[in-house]
């Protein structure tokens, strides 16, 4: 079996290595700063539906009050005129199903 010699790794030369920005200036790229920051999200979130479901139930509140005043009108009676011929013929009239008994 053939072998590869491995390399040494050189010393980094000063000055060379660009080191990486911290995303957040009190370094709060860790677990519990993350952890932290996703419960005031939640928080937040759970605020803004509380808000919502607030605002939607007055919506409703409102809407079924202007119902019951538009539905509160008392209902207009139709009289109609008596029909000019009755309702059943007299073939009718002799069968067991009528309409005029």
């Amino acid at each position: 079996m053939i072998y590869k010699k491995r390399t040494k790794k050189s010393a980094p030369k000063p000055g060379r290595k660009k080191t990486k920005a911290d995303p957040t200036p009190s370094g709060g790229n860790t677990p519990r700063t993350r952890m932290a920051l996703a419960k005031e999200a939640t928080a937040k979130a759970a605020k803004a539906a509380e808000d919502v479901a607030a605002k939607a139930s007055t919506a409703v509140d409102a809407t079924t009050a202007v119902e019951r005043e538009v539905l509160d009108v008392a209902p207009i009676k139709v009289e109609y005129a008596p029909p000019s011929t009755p309702t059943c013929t007299r073939r009718h009239a002799r069968s067991n199903y009528t309409c005029c008994d």
